[in-house]
């Protein structure tokens, strides 16, 4: 079982100019989300809530500067402050569900599901740097 696990890892980690395209389509669909949170189109702002429009753009921005790195400037550095962007990201939508109408939704997890395969993506790109200096 795990050499056939080891097999899977190396054959997405043996690629990483796939993992590397796959990073920049999710994190450019992710520029994406988050500009239309950003325009007001996806949700309605509300008198009390967070400022959609600041929200949204400056993460779209974020994102899109992960576009950039990647495609431009790729290595160890990019990758590993990418994931650590990914799991703070992550775990703040999950921190701050409680205080949302409704805690999660179609969307947001949608973004979320995006964000754990860049994540995933950037992982296997970690993974395979190493395995290739060892």
């Amino acid at each position: 079982m795990e050499s056939k696990q080891r097999g899977r890892l190396a054959s997405w980690t043996g690629r990483p100019d796939l993992l590397r395209y796959v990073a920049i389509a999710l994190c450019a669909a992710c520029v994406l989300g988050y500009a239309a949170i950003g325009a007001g189109l996806i949700y309605p702002q509300t008198a009390d809530g967070v400022s959609l429009p600041r929200f949204g753009f400056s993460t779209a921005a974020a994102f899109g500067l992960g576009v950039a790195l990647l495609a431009v400037r790729p290595g160890r550095v990019v990758w590993t402050l990418g994931a650590a962007f990914m799991v703070f990201v992550i775990v703040a939508y999950v921190l701050v569900a409680p205080e949302r109408q409704p805690p999660f939704e179609a969307y947001g997890i949608a973004l979320k599901l995006a964000q754990a395969a860049i994540l995933a993506a950037l992982l296997g790109l970690l993974a395979n740097d190493r395995s290739a200096r060892t």
